[in-house]
């Protein structure tokens, strides 16, 4: 079973971004983004342009955002 899971945190600490500060710039809520950088919202219901901007910000690629596991 492969599970997918959402780097986000991580990230955005290291590229020196506040949630509220991202949130903003990727036009979200700062909850919506605290629930996807805990992992309690399911990635199923994540738009590929709410990822796609996050990514974009951060200046790293998706394939750093969305991480595949076996």
């Amino acid at each position: 079973m492969i599970s997918l899971y959402l780097n986000i945190k991580k990230i955005r600490i290291n590229k020196c971004f506040t949630q509220k500060e991202l949130a903003h710039k990727v036009n979200i809520s700062s909850s919506y983004l605290s629930k996807l950088e805990r992992n309690t919202k399911s990635i199923e219901g994540v738009s590929l342009r709410v990822l796609l901007s996050i990514s974009k910000v951060l200046d790293v690629p998706l394939n750093q955002i969305i991480i595949f596991e076996k």
